[in-house]
């Protein structure tokens, strides 16, 4: 899986008349039509192996820096995936490895409870 951050008035404005804390924590599936990126950055954030013989624990973590080349409010972050189904044969839905004709499939949309303003240049 892959994150960026993203600037989206819309979208965020969209969870937050939902007046509630409960839509804040809740991921988005959703075709990003605008959307600001305050950065070219995609990271790699978590892989996952299937099969998963050793059933080892699927919980994730991950602490990501992003370097802003713009000043923006970011509302959230964009996720993506990549996933290799055998053998050099992927689909994708991440940028730099987009599969063409993967129309049906959007990415994942995670809003900041509050916007952060960040300066170019500034680490988040």
């Amino acid at each position: 899986s892959y994150l960026t951050p993203v600037t989206s008035p819309k979208l965020w404005n969209d969870v937050k008349n939902y007046t509630d804390i409960a839509h804040f924590e809740t991921a988005y599936v959703v075709k990003l039509h605008q959307a600001f990126y305050p950065t070219k950055e995609i990271k790699e954030c978590f892989t996952f192996e299937h099969p998963n013989w050793e059933e080892t624990s699927n919980d994730r973590y991950e602490e990501i820096e992003f370097t802003a080349e713009v000043e923006s409010l970011v509302h959230g972050f964009a996720g993506y995936f990549h996933c290799e189904l055998y053998d050099g044969l992927a689909v994708s839905i991440n940028p730099p490895t987009y599969s063409e004709g993967m129309f049906s499939w959007f990415p994942i949309y995670f809003p900041l409870r509050t916007p952060v303003h960040v300066r170019e240049g500034q680490t988040l």
